[in-house]
């Protein structure tokens, strides 16, 4: 008996129970049938609740139709072979085509006990000829449950198979399987659309969408596919149009054996040319279960897990929005079969997955968030071999395009990983391609972060606010930001294959992302933001911008770049770096700095404006072993001969700020190393590491412990000459110590080793308003262990200020600066009042600011002056115990008063010159001794012998009935007690900027408009000299006695 055909829209709305003896319609279809409100159709030898006879075609099929009505297939329903498909809705074949539209309001499945071909929730349509119009076949709701039953596939929407014209609609899916289920080929929880061209049916284009599929995956045992929403499959040679849409998908996996699937899919899936799929909110929920893989030799291989959709050779795919769950809170995780449960701890726990947030050559348009909570993730082999795991918030593109992901989050909590968390998604093996992604989040929390090492190479446990890029060619990868919250995080270094703990801490963090053995290739962070927190972190490395590394030559370096760079860290131990910008590590160039096409600055053919790289400590640290870098650091060891280039630049300013916490060693610039065991021989064909900041660099000390050294500029380290480590700053360099504890202080760069190079282009500035600082201060470049070519050039001008008396007792060297090297006490705002009791050397300038004054135990200028030169430039006072002068020495007071208790004058020259706009330069000098310098008081000074009263020369001028100005008495000298001149007191109100030049005869000379007055009270002879001496005054010139 066969169906009338259907001539128009139809709805089915009734039912017939059928007769118990089923002889007269054989084996060919069997339906259950029945009003919404009746019981499932019981299927059974005796009786079985049926549609309508004349609803029954006449076919070959063995198929269970439910046509909407409940179906309840179990071990007693009769006829149930491997090539069954029990069908929810209704079938149609090439026998018989759907002719219009149809609609089932709903359908209900359960499926118990048997052994079938496939499961379908909704509608199958099978080979369908070439329709003229298209054909909608709408299904309200499909709720599917099986247990204990086995299938090659469970699919809990439609299903089309080479159907032309058909578009399913869907309302809500819902699939649950238990315990005993076994999934051959593929589990699909949305529709299946798939058409294979000849020979298999011809061409076909169809397409489906849904409102809301729900899977509910108790237990089973899969092969094959899981696909959580809906399947276009377009293989073979169709060149017809497959589309799957789905709006809202949520799978919960609590348990069931997944060692059969090489991938989990939470979304749609689009696979073959013109095939698309799409989906609005995907939520994919793992609480339990045996998620581990195993290649044909039973190695363990990484389960690839999405919770986004996927696009497979050549199809097209797309989500909006995805979460992504995995809580072991549960413990229903089964460990992996290969882990040395002695080693692992809890490997009875742990997955050993690559997690996605995103898709597969698909992305999330909107946003993505991963919850990894209670998770053992990785493990250790039998062998002692490593298996790490990696979780990402974003995509993973591994074919050719242009793909753009939305925002992007993951959160870790309480939990024990061998793995890296990375922010955002990864890109793969391909060729011209770009991914963009939004706004980057990873936050990671009490938790553990392991890693390996083999030899010299480390894969630790890592976070990164980005993701990852890996063997591209002229790739990009561009995300928008990224933000890192570590809090109580720790973890370990293990050796592969041997067990040993090679670092602990050993798990680095990176604001940023990594780029790993890229060619011509860019990975851009706008800008990043990094805190690290808790006295329970401890880690080896901490990174405001990201990594790039992986053996590549010159030519094809690739370029790391972030806009803006940003890392604090606020409490733990921090073993290693703690570095504002990048790390540029064996290979590959990094930037800091804007990506600009109008940029000045171009590297590797991208152009970049300025950015900015920051470090801050406040709390935690290691005092012992942290450099705290606020440039960026290129390292470089054991090799020579690998055609490499590495470099690291910083555009705009950097920053080493610390408020708190211990370091070993703060850094405003960038840090350059290499370092090889043993002499280099043979050929050098490798690029020494570069670390160079164009702009300011700063290191602020508010708090604190550095145990070893502040740098101001950048830090080069080499232990090979033929490796000519540079990190330079092209810009000043400013140090502010307000705080906390220091040993040494340097202005401008570190170089260490025998041809490091650490030069400064610009100024140098130090400024210590607080503190204390043990050891000693460099206003310029420190060389160490360096030969000729070593250099840490100022090549502008230096200048250390104190602001506050610190009680510092250490020693000032304003050596290595091209220009002026300045010693300031006091500044505009800010007065110094207080005993100096540290030393100092090779200054150009003294200069104490007005209202200022400062006290010396010493004054000696051969070794306070460069060269023997110094020039009291400020406005304030110096008081010293005593001021030496000698041979090739020369002070000269050029504003300001300078007051000596005692002097050794023996040779040199003591010169007063200040111009006629400034306060006029006092000197006093209460016991000169034997005056055997030259002393040349110039326009607008006074110089005061025998009394430590700066003020007695203009009092006696005053007292005279003159003025010291430009209209009267220019300079004066005043002479309080006898004093012996053996070479040469020269007063000359004309003498002005002609230090160097002058050569005043031996004797005492006044000048014209210059004064000389004697104190009168005394009965000793004032002003003695040897025979050849001569006392000389000039028509003009003025001699009282007071």
């Amino acid at each position: 008996m066969s169906a009338e055909p259907f001539t128009q829209d139809f709805t089915p709305n009734q039912s017939i129970t059928a007769q118990s003896e089923w002889s007269w319609i054989g084996t060919e279809y069997l339906f259950g049938h029945g009003p919404a409100s009746s019981a499932y159709a019981q299927f059974s030898e005796s009786s079985l609740a049926a549609a309508s006879p004349t609803a029954i075609p006449n076919s070959p099929s063995r198929n269970i139709i439910g046509e909407g009505a409940p179906v309840n297939v179990n071990e007693q329903t009769p006829n149930i072979t491997s090539s069954t498909k029990v069908v929810g809705a209704k079938e149609w074949t090439t026998q018989d085509p759907p002719k219009s539209n149809f609609t089932i309001n709903s359908s209900q499945v359960a499926v118990s006990g048997v052994t079938l071909d496939e499961i379908i929730g909704g509608f199958h349509t099978r080979v369908l000829p070439a329709n003229e119009k298209e054909v909608l076949l709408v299904l309200g709701t499909a709720d599917t449950t099986v247990n204990n039953t086995e299938a090659d596939y469970i699919i809990g929407g439609s299903k089309a198979s080479n159907a032309n014209l058909v578009v399913f609609e869907s309302g809500t899916l819902k699939t649950t399987l238990h315990e005993g289920t076994l999934v051959k080929k593929a589990f699909i929880g949305g529709n299946y659309i798939k058409a294979t061209g000849h020979p298999g049916g011809g061409p076909a284009s169809s397409s489906s969408s849904s409102d809301s599929i729900t899977n509910i995956i108790d237990s089973g045992i899969f092969n094959g596919k899981f696909i959580g929403g809906s399947y276009a499959e377009n293989y073979g040679n169709n060149d017809k149009p497959l589309t799957v849409s789905d709006n809202k998908i949520s799978t919960v996996i609590s348990n069931g054996d997944f060692t059969n699937v090489e991938t989990i899919y939470g979304g749609s899936v689009a696979d073959g040319k013109d095939s698309s799929a799409s989906a609005g909110y995907v939520e994919l929920v793992l609480t339990g279960g045996n998620l581990n893989f195993y290649n044909a030799k039973g190695d363990s291989v990484r389960k690839s897990i999405y919770a986004g959709s996927a696009a497979l050779n050549g199809g097209n795919a797309q989500t909006e929005q995805t979460k992504l769950v995995i809580d072991g809170s549960s413990k229903n995780f089964v460990g992996n079969k290969n882990a040395n449960d002695a080693l692992a701890g809890s490997g009875n726990q742990m997955v050993y997955l690559n997690a996605f947030g995103g898709g597969l050559n698909s992305t999330v348009t909107a946003s993505s968030s991963v919850l990894i909570r209670n998770v053992f993730a990785g493990f250790i082999d039998t062998k002692n071999g490593v298996k790490k795991s990696q979780l990402y918030a974003g995509s993973n593109i591994k074919s050719q395009g242009n793909y753009r992901d939305g925002d992007t989050q993951i959160e870790v909590h309480d939990s024990i990983l061998l793995a890296d968390v990375l922010g955002a998604g990864f890109i793969y093996e391909t060729d011209n391609t770009q991914f963009e992604s939004g706004n980057a989040v990873s936050i990671v929390k009490n938790s553990a972060l392991d890693g390996w090492t083999s030899g010299t190479n480390r894969y630790s446990g890592r976070v990164f606010g980005a993701g990852r890029m890996e063997a591209t060619t002229k790739s990009t990868m561009l995300v928008a930001s990224s933000n890192v919250l570590v809090s109580n995080v720790a973890g370990k270094d293990i050796e592969n294959l041997d067990g040993t703990v090679t670092h602990n801490p050993g798990s680095q963090v990176f604001g940023a992302m990594q780029s790993y053995g890229n060619k011509n290739s860019l990975s851009y962070v706008g800008f990043t933001n990094v805190r690290i927190e808790g006295e329970n972190t401890s880690l080896a490395e901490a990174f405001g911008g990201g990594i790039i590394s992986g053996t590549v030559k010159r030519d094809q370096n690739s370029t790391l770049a972030v806009g803006n760079s940003f890392i604090e860290v606020d409490g733990g131990n921090i073993d290693g770096f703690l570095v504002g910008g990048n790390n540029s590590n064996w290979f590959g160039s990094s930037v800091i700095g804007k990506l600009d096409d109008s940029g000045t600055f171009e590297l590797n053919g991208h152009h970049f404006s300025e950015g900015s790289s920051t470090a801050v400590l406040k709390n935690g640290g290691n005092a012992e072993s942290l450099l705290v870098i606020g440039g960026s650091l290129t390292d470089y060891s054991y090799y020579t001969t690998e055609q490499g280039k590495r470099e690291s630049y910083v555009l705009g300013t950097s920053s080493a700020i610390i408020s708190g916490g211990e370091a070993y060693v703060a850094v405003g610039g960038g840090y350059s190393t290499f370092y090889m065991e043993k002499p280099i021989t043979g050929e050098i064909n490798d690029d020494a590491p570069v670390s160079n900041v164009q702009g300011e660099t700063r290191v602020v000390i508010s708090g604190g412990k550095i145990s070893e050294t502040v740098i101001g500029g950048g830090f080069a380290e080499t232990s090979n000459a033929e490796m000519a480590s540079k990190a330079l700053v092209d810009g000043d360099t400013y140090v502010l110590v307000a705080g906390g504890s220091i040993k040494d202080v340097v202005g401008g760069g570190l170089a260490s080793g025998p041809t490091a190079v650490a030069d400064v282009s610009g100024d140098s500035n130090i400024v210590i308003a607080g503190g204390s600082i043990s050891g000693n201060i460099y206003a310029g470049g420190v060389v160490q262990n360096g030969t000729e070519a070593a250099s840490a050039k100022v090549q502008g001008n230096a200048k250390v200020t104190f602001l506050s008396d610190i009680g510092f007792k250490g020693h000032i060297d304003g050596s290595n600066v091209e220009n002026t090297s300045t010693l300031a006490f006091g500044d505009e705002e800010n007065r110094f009042n207080g005993k100096f009791a540290g030393s100092f050397s090779e200054f150009n300038e003294l200069s104490v600011s007005a209202g200022s004054k400062v006290e010396l135990d010493e004054l000696n200028i051969k070794d306070a002056g460069k060269q023997g030169v110094l020039k009291l430039t400020g406005k304030g006072e110096v008081y010293s115990d005593s001021l030496g002068l000698t041979d090739g020495s020369r002070l000269e007071v050029l504003k300001g008063t300078l007051v000596a208790s005692s002097a050794e004058l023996r040779g040199g020259m003591l010169y007063l010159d200040p111009n006629w706009d400034e306060a006029p330069s006092l000197v006093a000098i209460e016991n000169p001794s034997e005056i055997n310098s030259k002393i040349v008081v110039g326009q607008n000074s006074a110089l005061t012998l025998g009394s430590q009263d700066p003020q007695m020369a203009l009092t006696a001028i005053e007292r005279g009935g003159h003025s010291l100005s430009s209209n009267d008495i220019k300079a004066a000298a005043y002479i309080a007690k006898p004093v012996t001149v053996t070479n040469s007191l020269l007063i000359d109100g004309t003498a002005e900027n002609n230090a160097a030049t002058i050569r005043p005869e031996n004797g005492v000379v006044v000048k014209k408009n210059s004064a000389l007055i004697i104190d009168g009270s005394n009965d000793k002879p004032m002003v003695n000299g040897q025979r050849a001496m001569t006392f000389k005054t000039e028509a003009g010139s003025t001699v009282l006695v007071s």
